[in-house]
This record gives C-alpha cells, structure tokens and sequence, in this order.
C-alpha cells in the first residue's frame, strides 16, 4: 500500500543586491555636452519698416490697373497666349489673388476658343505654361496637346532636352496629370531624368534647383477637380468623385509673401 507523500516544497532563495539609489544612478549618467544654442530662449521684438511696407503697397497699387487692363486687352489668339502666359507669372509671383475676377474672366473666354490657340503651336513652352495654367484653375484640357512632341513610338523627342525653359515647365505641368494621363506620366520620367543633368551642368539656374529636385508643391495642392477625366468609360466614377468633393476647400491662394509676413509680425508685436 502507496503511503501518499506530500508535494515537494520550492523554496524560492532571494539574492541579495544592492539598491542603488537616486544619486549613484545620477552619477553613474554620461551626458554629452551640446553646443549652446545660436537663439535666445525668446524673441522679444523684430523690427519692421513701416516705409518699406508702405512702398511695397504702393508698388502694387501702380501695377494693379496696369495688370487688369492687360488681362482684359483684345481676345485675339496671340493676345489671349500671352494673357496666359501673363497669368502664370502672377501665380508665380504670388500676386494673382490681387486680379481673380480678371482671371477668371480671361480664362472662361479663352478656355472656349483652345482648340484654335493650340493649332499650330509647338513652342514646348508655350503649350506647357498653358496646359498648366488652364488646369490650374479647374479647366480640363486634354493632355493630347503634347502628342505633337512624341513620337510615332509614343516618346517624347529627344530634341526638347535643349530647350530647359520647356523642359522645366513640362516637367511642372506633369504634376497636374490625371489617372489616365498616360502620356503625362512619361512626361513626368522623361523631364525628371534629363533635367538631373540639365542642373548639373548649369544648364539651369540654381533658382530653379529646388523646383526640379522637390517637385511643384503648388500643383499637388490644387483642388480635386482639376484631375477628372473627361473619358467617357470614366463618368460615372467622375459622378461620385463630384460628390465628395463638394465639401472640400477651395486651394489656397498665392500671397504676396512679403508683405504677409511683415503684417504678421507687425499685428503680433
């Protein structure tokens, strides 16, 4: 007969350590020394002209009248080129939100008569600034009006890479593609790969640099849109986008960058 035994007992041994208190952990700390900051811990005033601030208002009260009346000058072909053009530089510039309704009047008639201003235009320039212009501002033209410099083989003509202002705007107006902007994704690779080197070997400016190296971030922030495609197979995906978009801001406007920023300083002063 089995005698039940009891269960072995396990008796857990503790080892003893040594605590180390706050100070040895403190002391036992290794700290890289950092260089002191080139700031002050807080900046108590900024000085602003006020003339200067004055001047540059009064700069662009002179030009304003002088902008408007050529945004609204004659509509023939040639003329409504260069108002583009002349809308694009304003963008650029920052100054365009001073001349919206001009633009917007501009862009409408001109939009209506596109077929008839890119007849017969191979300035890779011209048809890029414009490509980019109208779509900036939610005018869909079709990406077919780059066709006429790519080859039978669908590439672009290896000709355009003497042309580095063409180069560069083509390369701004491919940011503003759609899905099936095919031809403008080859756009995007084929500018991308030559202007690398066109930067390189001073081909371009340097002011230019950054705008090939981190892309065009005023395209990427433009209103949804401008990206519908306008394909038939296409329009009942163009409905629900429609629908989504309806509560979206419209993009934010270009700001005279200097004047903003001192009015900024001068009203938190």
């Amino acid at each position: 007969m089995s005698v039940p035994t009891k269960p072995p007992k396990f008796v857990r041994r503790l080892k003893a350590t040594t605590t180390m208190t706050s100070d040895d952990q403190e002391s036992n700390r290794t700290f890289t020394e950092l260089l002191p900051s080139p700031w002050t811990d807080q900046f108590h005033s900024v000085s602003v002209d006020a003339s200067e601030m004055d001047a540059l208002r009064k700069e662009i009260d002179v030009i304003k009248p002088k902008v408007k009346n050529a945004l609204m000058s004659s509509q023939g072909i040639d003329s409504a080129k260069k108002r583009i053009l002349m809308i694009y530089l304003l963008v650029s510039l920052g100054l365009a939100h001073h001349f919206e309704d001009e633009i917007d009047e501009t862009l409408k008639e001109s939009f209506e008569k596109k077929e008839e201003m890119m007849e017969g235009e191979n300035d890779l320039y011209t048809v890029s600034t414009i490509f980019w212009v109208f779509r900036r501002y939610g005018h869909h033209i079709s990406s077919d009006v780059f066709r006429r410099f790519t080859k039978d083989s669908g590439n672009f003509k290896e000709s355009l890479v003497g042309d580095a202002k063409g180069m560069l705007s083509l390369y701004e107006a491919a940011y503003l593609r759609k899905t099936k902007d095919y031809i403008m994704d080859e756009a995007l690779i084929f500018t991308s790969r030559h202007l690398d080197s066109l930067a390189a070997d001073g081909t371009i400016k340097n002011g230019h640099k950054p705008r090939i190296t981190k892309g065009d971030k005023r395209d990427r922030d433009l209103p949804r849109e401008i990206w519908e495609a306008d394909d038939d197979e296409d329009e009942a995906e163009e409905e629900e986008e429609e629908e989504e978009e309806e509560d979206e801001e419209e993009t934010a406007r270009g700001d005279n960058r200097e004047i903003t920023r001192h009015q900024n300083i001068t009203s938190e002063g």
